[in-house]
């Protein structure tokens, strides 16, 4: 029977810019198509101006963009003090004709615009949930038991984002951008939440409610606006998949 098999390379990253190390698994036989996501740690300070972040990210989608690859998930992270170097971990699924068995299964998904209005609010929780769920059904993973780690790359707010929004007639959940990754964070943890405990819930037969967002200052009434400064959010979850579903294995 037919399975997909979970392939996990970490490579060491010299630099910000140092894809090298991706390129050449490339070359030694992984399949582009194959790879759903990056996720990276860099060298640099992890605040609101670390800009090591949207440099690798841009030299990830150059590379790929040269490679023609399709839309791969990038996750980047400042910040290597203490035991950590900078790397790279890339993530891929590949067709298998092994048996399949419960092992690693991994599912991307990617939110919709987050309005500067929304973030830190009940509007990215259950953006957050929502992404959850799809991919957890990306991984053929069916219940939220079977999930072990959920990574989400959430936004922050600028200067500029809660200036536009302003311009619209709205407030954001705060104006000062280092208290605003806070913010986001917890919104995202409580998305996480909130579409597990749904997923047991209902598994069980018990109504849910829509989540735990009541720490969170609800987003006043607002005329319709564009997404113009809005941000996205990565969701990748993994978990183990049933017997049927698929056999992985990391590397």
């Amino acid at each position: 029977m037919a399975s997909m098999r979970a392939v996990v390379k970490r490579v060491a990253a010299a630099s910000p810019d140092d894809v090298s190390g991706v390129e050449a698994l490339f070359d030694a036989g992984l399949d582009l198509a194959s790879v759903v996501a990056v996720l990276g740690k860099t060298e640099g300070n992890g605040c609101v101006n670390d800009f090591t972040r949207g440099f690798a990210t841009r030299c990830f989608e150059d590379l790929f963009a040269r490679r023609g690859a399709g839309d791969v998930a990038i996750v980047m992270s400042g910040g290597t003090e203490g035991a950590l170097s900078p790397h790279w971990t890339v993530f891929a699924r590949e067709a298998s004709d092994e048996e399949p068995t419960r092992a690693l299964a991994v599912g991307i998904a990617r939110t919709a615009d987050l309005a500067p209005e929304d973030l830190g609010r009940r509007g990215q929780v259950e953006m957050v949930a929502e992404g959850v769920a799809k991919a957890m059904a990306d991984a053929r993973v069916e219940t939220a038991d079977d999930v072990h780690f959920v990574q989400v790359k959430c936004p922050l707010l600028t200067a500029a984002r809660v200036e536009e929004a302003s311009r619209r007639g709205v407030t954001t959940a705060t104006g000062d951008t280092l208290k605003s990754m806070g913010l986001s964070r917890g919104a995202s943890a409580l998305g996480v939440g909130s579409r597990s405990a749904r997923s047991r819930r209902t598994r069980s037969g018990t109504r849910t409610s829509a989540g735990t967002t009541g720490c969170f200052p609800a987003a006043p009434r607002r005329r319709p606006a564009s997404s113009s400064g809005a941000t996205r959010s990565w969701c990748s979850a993994w978990g183990r998949a049933g017997p049927a579903r698929s056999r992985s294995t990391m590397r």
